[in-house]
């Protein structure tokens, strides 16, 4: 668990970090919806977290059963992301463009942290 917390501040601190950059570079409304992005990214790992703390705690069920929650928690986290992002473009008013790339980078980042290790 002290991994996953360590992967998890670890792409909190990229994100902050590249929000950061983009502020300076280009101006704090770009900054806003970057940051805003990568935390849709960093809710998505917090979900899928939560989802597989809930399988472990429940134990082994029949592959049914598994398939069935793997399915709703790809439906929940994806439907999480779409009204998220549409909350940020329509209601907001936020830049797609850095919105998105705040996504794809958060996204990028656990992907990176999982693979070098970090989810151990």
């Amino acid at each position: 668990m002290q991994n996953l917390r360590a992967a998890f501040m670890a792409q909190v601190i990229l994100v902050s970090l590249v929000a950061g950059l983009v502020a300076w570079y280009f101006d704090l409304g770009q900054a806003k919806a970057f940051f805003y992005g990568g935390s849709i990214a960093l809710i998505n790992v917090l979900l899928l977290w939560w989802r597989a703390w809930q399988a472990n705690r429940r134990g082994p069920r029949s592959p049914h059963k598994e398939l069935g929650t793997l399915i709703r928690s790809s439906i929940e986290r994806l439907m999480v992301v779409v009204a998220s992002i549409g909350v940020g473009m329509a209601v907001l008013k936020l830049s797609p463009l850095a919105l998105v790339a705040g996504f794809a980078w958060g996204q990028l980042c656990g992907i990176f942290l999982t693979l070098t290790g970090g989810n151990k």
